[in-house]
Formats: C-alpha cells, sequence, structure tokens
C-alpha cells in the first residue's frame, strides 16, 4: 500500500495534467494575472465602436472590442459586459461574448423606456476596463449624410469620415485627428456614409483620402445642425494636402556644357590637344598659311627643340615671336615655324647659324629638319599608344569635367510650401573628376572647391513650390573655371601620372642625350652635349609654355547661373515632408567677360 506522500503526489501532478490539457481544449490564453499571454507579451483590450453613444429609447446599438496582444494579433477569449449606473431600463444582450477570429468581441445594447446616462465596461481579466458612454433619449435622432467632392488629380483609394460634436474645423490637424464620436471608412468618393442615431446638436465632419497607405486628401465641414427625426446633409470639398520641403537635402547634380565652355576652359583645352591633335598654336596659322607637318606628339615637342635651337641667335632679351631679322632676312622665327622652312629656297639660305644648318639638304633629297622629325617621332613611336592614345584620354577627361560637370551642394530649405515664405541655401560643394592614367585606368576623384581656394560657394533666398514641385529660382555662384582647371591639371593630373610639371613629363617622352647625337652628326658646329640641352630647354619650355597658358586664364571671372525644380520622391515622410528629391532640371547660363553661354542640367537630393 502507497503511503500517504506517495499519494499526494500523484495527485497533484494529476492536478497538474489536468489544467494543461483543459487549457488546451478549450483555445483559452490566460493573461496570466498581469494581462500577459504566458510570453511575456501582454494583451491589449481596445474599443472597436465609438465610445460615447446616443439612443433613443427603445432602439438598439452594438457595443464593440478588440482583444489582441502585443503584437496587434487577435486572441481567443470571453470578454464580460457590464452596466454601470441607472440603466433606467436598458439591457445588455449577453453579460459575455466571445472574441472572434478577428479578436472582436459584441453585445448589443436595447435602451430602455426612459432618458438616462450611465456606462457599459467591457473586462478581460485584470486588464484595464473598456469604458463605452451612453444616453438614452426620448426625442427621435437625427442622421448626418457625408457628401464628398474632390477636383483634384489624385487617385484616391480609401476616405474616412469623423463626426466631432461641438468642433471646429480649424482646429483639426489631418495628421493627428482625435478620436471622434462616430467613423465611416469607405473605398470610392461616390459612396455617402452616413451617421445615424444622432442626439440634437452641433456636429462637424472630417474626411482623410488616402492613396494606398498615404494620407494626401482632407477636408472639413462644420456647423452642421442636427435636428430630430432629420437629416442633414455634411458637403465636404476634399483638398489635395500639399508636400513640405524642409530640412537639409544632399543634392547630386550634373550639368551639361556642351557648347557651352568659357574661354577660360575651351582655350587651354584647345592648348593641350595641340600635343597630340596638331592645331595651330596662338591661331597664328590663319594669318601665315597652311604649313605644319608631322604627327603628334613628336611634331608639337620638336617645335619648341627648333625655337631653342634658332634663338641661340637671337638678340638680347628676344624672344621666338621677336627675334632680330638680321640673322633671318626672310622672317621672324614665328614664320619659320609655321612654315616648317617651306618659305625659303635651300639652294639660298637665309638663315645661319643652327637654323641654317637645319635647312641642310641631305644626299636623299631631303634636309636636317625633316630628318629630324622621322628620328624624334621613330623614338614616340615606340612608346604609342601607351602615350600619345593615352594622353589623348587625359585631355578628353580634362573636357569632361565641364562639358559634363558633376556637382555635389547642399540644399538646405525652411517650410517651404504652397502657403508658406519659405526659404532656401544652396551650397556647392564638391566636384567629381574622372582620371586615367598613362596604362588607361580609371578613376574618380572627388574635389573640395573650398580646397580649389573658391569662397562664393553659397546662395540664399526665397523659395517656393508649385503643384507640389519645389520652385529654386534664378541664384549665382562665382565659379572661375581657369582657377579650377588649373589646380586639376597641376594637383591632379599630372602628379596621378608621376609628374610634378609637364616639362617633366615631356623629357620621359623624348630621349634629349640621344637627339643631341643625332644633330652633332648632321650639324657638327656644337658638341652633342650642348644639343642635349637645346633639346631639353625646349621640352622645358613646351611644359613652361602650357602651364602658363593655363595660369593666363585663372583670373577670369566665371559667373555660374541657374534655376531648378524637382518633384517629391515616394515615400513621403510624416505629414507630407519631401525626403527625397527626383526629376530635378536645371536651366540657366555661363558668363565669362563677354561670352555667355546656356546650360542644362539635372539633379536628385536626399534628405539627411
Amino acid at each position: 500500500m502507497k503511503n500517504d506522500r506517495s499519494i499526494r503526489v500523484i495527485s497533484l501532478l494529476a492536478l497538474v495534467a489536468a489544467l494543461a490539457a483543459c487549457d488546451n481544449n478549450t483555445g483559452t490564453n490566460l493573461d496570466w494575472g498581469t494581462g500577459g499571454d504566458g510570453t511575456g507579451c501582454p494583451l491589449q483590450l481596445t474599443a472597436a465602436s465609438p465610445q460615447s453613444q446616443s439612443v433613443t429609447a427603445s432602439a438598439s446599438v452594438d457595443l464593440i472590442v478588440r482583444l489582441t496582444d502585443c503584437r496587434s494579433q487577435p486572441v481567443a477569449g470571453s470578454v464580460g459586459f457590464t452596466i454601470v449606473g441607472n440603466a433606467a431600463g436598458s439591457t445588455l444582450s449577453a453579460p459575455t461574448a466571445p472574441a472572434d477570429a478577428s479578436g472582436f468581441a459584441r453585445v448589443t445594447l436595447t435602451a430602455g423606456p426612459q432618458p438616462t446616462t450611465f456606462q457599459v465596461e467591457a473586462s478581460y481579466g485584470s486588464l484595464t476596463p473598456v469604458a463605452f458612454g451612453i444616453t438614452v433619449t426620448l426625442e427621435p435622432l437625427g442622421t448626418i449624410t457625408v457628401k464628398m467632392t474632390y477636383s483634384g488629380t489624385k487617385t484616391f483609394t480609401e476616405f474616412e469620415a469623423i463626426l466631432y460634436p461641438n468642433t471646429a474645423c480649424n482646429i483639426l490637424n489631418p495628421f493627428s485627428l482625435p478620436s471622434g464620436l462616430k467613423q465611416a471608412t469607405v473605398s470610392t468618393i461616390a459612396a455617402q456614409p452616413q451617421f445615424a442615431s444622432l442626439a440634437v446638436g452641433s456636429y462637424s465632419v472630417a474626411v482623410i483620402a488616402k492613396v494606398g497607405a498615404e494620407l494626401a486628401g482632407f477636408g472639413c465641414v462644420g456647423n452642421l445642425t442636427v435636428s430630430a427625426g432629420k437629416n442633414t446633409d455634411a458637403p465636404v470639398a476634399i483638398a489635395d494636402i500639399p508636400v513640405r520641403y524642409s530640412g537639409v537635402y544632399l543634392l547630386d547634380n550634373q550639368f551639361n556644357l556642351t557648347g557651352a565652355l568659357p574661354p577660360s576652359v575651351s582655350g587651354p583645352v584647345t592648348l593641350l590637344t595641340e600635343v597630340d591633335d596638331d592645331h595651330d598654336l596662338n591661331n597664328e596659322n590663319n594669318s601665315h598659311g597652311n604649313g605644319q607637318y608631322g604627327l603628334d606628339p613628336a611634331a608639337f615637342l620638336l617645335d619648341f627643340i627648333f625655337r631653342e635651337l634658332c634663338r641661340w641667335e637671337c638678340g638680347s632679351g628676344q624672344d621666338f615671336g621677336s627675334c632680330s631679322q638680321s640673322n633671318h632676312p626672310k622672317g621672324d622665327l614665328s614664320a619659320l615655324y609655321l612654315h616648317n622652312f617651306q618659305s625659303w629656297s635651300p639652294a639660298k639660305p637665309y638663315f645661319f647659324g643652327l637654323c641654317g644648318g637645319l635647312d641642310l639638304p641631305l644626299a636623299n633629297n631631303t634636309f636636317v629638319h625633316y630628318w629630324l622629325q622621322e628620328q624624334v617621332q621613330s623614338a614616340v613611336t615606340a612608346i604609342v599608344p601607351g602615350v600619345v592614345l593615352n594622353f589623348a584620354q587625359i585631355v578628353s577627361d580634362l573636357s569632361a569635367v565641364f562639358t559634363n560637370m558633376r556637382i555635389k551642394s547642399q540644399l538646405t530649405l525652411v517650410d517651404v510650401g504652397p502657403h508658406t515664405t519659405g526659404t532656401f541655401q544652396h551650397v556647392l560643394l564638391t566636384l567629381t573628376v574622372p582620371l586615367h592614367d598613362l596604362s588607361g585606368k580609371a578613376t574618380q576623384v572627388e574635389v573640395k572647391l573650398t580646397d580649389v581656394g573658391l569662397t562664393n560657394l553659397s546662395y540664399s533666398g526665397g523659395a517656393t513650390t508649385q503643384n507640389d514641385k519645389l520652385q529654386i529660382p534664378t541664384h549665382a555662384f562665382q565659379l572661375p573655371f581657369g582657377k579650377i582647371l588649373q589646380y586639376i591639371y597641376l594637383k591632379l593630373v599630372l602628379p596621378a601620372l608621376g609628374y610634378t610639371s609637364t616639362g617633366q613629363m615631356f623629357q620621359t617622352w623624348v630621349d634629349c642625350t640621344q637627339v643631341g647625337t643625332w644633330i652633332n652628326q648632321q650639324i657638327p658646329i656644337l658638341p652633342a652635349s650642348q644639343y642635349a640641352a637645346f633639346c631639353t630647354a625646349g621640352l622645358q619650355a613646351a611644359g613652361a609654355w602650357i602651364e602658363n597658358q593655363i595660369q593666363n586664364v585663372t583670373s577670369a571671372k566665371t559667373v555660374f547661373e541657374i534655376q531648378g525644380s524637382c518633384e517629391a520622391g515616394a515615400p513621403l515622410g510624416p505629414e507630407r515632408l519631401a525626403q527625397t528629391l527626383v526629376n530635378g532640371v536645371w536651366t540657366g547660363k555661363i558668363t565669362e567677360g563677354a561670352f555667355t553661354g546656356p546650360l542644362t542640367g539635372t539633379f536628385t537630393g536626399t534628405r539627411q
């Protein structure tokens, strides 16, 4: 026979098993004394019908609550309903109601024959009860029928009408509406939701209209008088809720200046193109005829080597364009360069010394300068296309920086909307520079415009909206393009190629020691080392000439003038605040001295 202790243990286990089985069979979720479902997720009991009801004597109305967990998931259970106060004959259809599959529990209240005011409390476990205020009246109640209109272009997907007693429309914020006496939701504007069983008095009806989950329209009509036994129409005109633009937006701008490059850029870019495209330096070819020759960059570099060889004969302080004609009776050295010695007969040379030596005939019926051109060209060809083609790409990079300018900027907006006077501040931040090195490898560098030494990068003014589009009025910046070009060329391009100057770069393309030896073999007036020195000086002069030409345009004053518009991207933020800017368009012009050119652009923006 088992002892008493064993019997007690077995009985306790059986009781626990029975309770567990009972709980599993009924599906009832206990609140565990604190409103929980046993998993640490508290339950919630909330009203699902208006908590203030006016009912005519002997009429009926449903009272509804919802039982959910902390994740808003429905919970099965039995909700109690209790009359609190003097019901004067009013009754409930049942003292409890089960929550359905969606968590809703409802009872029907039938008003008694006498006017009175009382409450009905819905309760579940230890949760805070939900109270319904009931007013029973002997007078016939009135009705409000909501009739909505809209003249805009949006396609709304849901309309929610909310009834308020004794409430002015001007205090209602569509984004934070208080609970109303009654509410009704419909999917079409043609629907006419109706609020019945209304006590005599003054009411307002507000309607919020949605596109999907986005609140996009609002209307309200007040001072609606409800009379006993009569219907009152509520004509609600729905208006678009405007987009608001406010905050700091980072803009990514792409400006197209094709055909509108100011002289401070177009001149130096054309000059750099001379290195690989044999354009006429200083446009002198227009006045002296066509006489250029050879393939660049060899021909370009030889231009400067020849200058150094001939300048050796010039008077003190004279240069290539002003050399004395005492040794060159047929013209200055500029004409010599442009005509490649073609204006003078070799049988009767007009040059002496080294210049005359360059014009000496050779056994193969050619001349020294032609032969030297071929020798240098052969040397440069040995590194083609690694130099020539990729240097052409580098020049293209420089041009692209300005023809397709990518600038990042900061746009600060303060309360810009259709009914407010908003302000904007636009600050230019960085310039994106595409680069290729001499191997053809592409990179991108983002340059802070303040690092270039630019200061006039900010503009402030007023901004507006039109049909929800942000309108940014005309504003201007001073952007000295020549200064930007010089910075990019000297601080980015040359260092990326591994050089500190253009002259140093050219010296890696031509072996001046070898050139000196070639010239000495044909014109043994000076030692090969001296000719090599002239060659080096020519390459350095070519580099300095290019850099000086760029330096000459850094003082040019370039005015960058733009105006723009954009839309708010989806989704919008709280209270229809634009979070992104899309479909941005810029128009404007570039002005530099007498030059004026049009510019266009696009942009996007993200709120920070």
